[in-house]
């Protein structure tokens, strides 16, 4: 036996909690910045976010997605969404490179 090890998560899931916490403070416009879909995770992950979307009555969504795993990528992925005519009041992001992009808020 080869010595290996990997880590996973339920990538359907945690969409779906991720959508669940700007929901719950507000949030009715939630957009998604996704991978390009040649990636197994990124359909699990939009899946997710529109069955949460749907189960919580929200039917407004927004999905752009970015050309590369990169912050740049991310973030011109995020300006596409907010420049819709109706722009997300909450942006996610399918991964920690295209969400490192993304300015904090103000404190």
């Amino acid at each position: 036996m080869l010595p290996t090890s990997s880590v996973s998560i339920d990538n359907h899931g945690a969409a779906r909690e991720t959508v669940h916490y700007p929901a719950s403070k507000g949030s009715r416009h939630i957009g998604l910045v996704n991978s390009d879909l040649r990636y197994l995770y990124s359909h699990q992950r939009e899946a997710g976010y529109s069955e949460e979307l749907a189960e919580l009555a929200l039917p407004w969504h927004g999905v752009t997605y970015a050309e590369a795993i990169s912050c740049e990528a991310g973030s011109q992925a995020r300006r596409q969404l907010l420049q819709q005519p109706e722009p997300p009041d909450a942006v996610l992001a399918v991964g920690v490179v295209h969400a490192a992009a993304f300015p904090l808020p103000a404190a």
